[in-house]
């Protein structure tokens, strides 16, 4: 939050204390449940991947998720009403910083094929974190696989942006509690809304092609 905001001594010691409150009630309320959580995807996974257990699992994900929102947004609002114009403007610099990453990291000024090795080699990096070290052949079957999906991070990137300017825009309501609030707990819910019908659809067909990726990846 500091490197975001660049907030002052009393906007620290205040964020201090509500994050506490939130880790507080995370390690005994959310921690137990995420073990139980992860225990029968572990379950799940042993004979082998399908395609019901992977949906189960990023839904799983994103309802705790929204938890999270729920118990925090309220505190989140508290810390955002005390932001000035100045630290605003660092947030926008650190944004910018943020989406030239993101586009060198994708290499979305470079061709089609750089724009799939770049994929591909986050995809193995991922690969790697969760299954140890991959043989070439299955470095070779990745790829192959990999290459029916479109690619999409270019209308990620435009998203990103969209959804910064609508928060810029929230924040200018940042004042007036009553109307902040309940927008920035929607604005955090709900980070799905908004999307373009070409991201909305490529999504849905990402997501399609991911599942049956990771059951041939299996």
């Amino acid at each position: 939050a500091n490197e975001y905001f660049d907030l002052n001594p009393l906007q620290k010691h205040e964020l201090d204390m509500r994050l506490d409150r939130l880790l507080i009630w995370h390690r005994y309320e959310q921690l137990p449940e995420y073990a139980a959580f992860l225990g029968t995807a572990i379950k799940k996974a042993q004979p082998g991947l399908k395609r019901d257990d992977i949906v189960w699992f990023v839904d799983g994900f994103k309802a705790r998720y929204r938890v999270i929102v729920n118990r925090g947004a309220a505190d989140a609002a508290e810390i955002l009403a005390t932001l000035a114009p100045e630290q605003i403007t660092a947030l926008q610099k650190r944004w910018d910083k943020d989406n030239r990453k993101f586009a060198s990291e994708n290499e979305l000024d470079g061709s089609l094929e750089k724009r799939k090795r770049a994929r591909l080699k986050k995809t193995l990096s991922q690969m790697v974190d969760w299954a140890g070290s991959l043989t070439y052949e299955q470095e070779q079957k990745i790829e192959v696989l990999l290459d029916a999906i479109p690619l999409i991070e270019h209308l990620r990137h435009a998203d990103r942006i969209r959804r910064q300017q609508e928060f810029l825009q929230l924040l200018k309501l940042r004042t007036n509690r009553q109307e902040f609030q309940p927008k920035l707990h929607a604005w955090l819910l709900d980070w799905e809304r908004g999307r373009t019908p070409e991201f909305e659809r490529l999504s849905n067909e990402v997501y399609a092609k991911r599942i049956q990726f990771y059951l041939a990846v299996d």
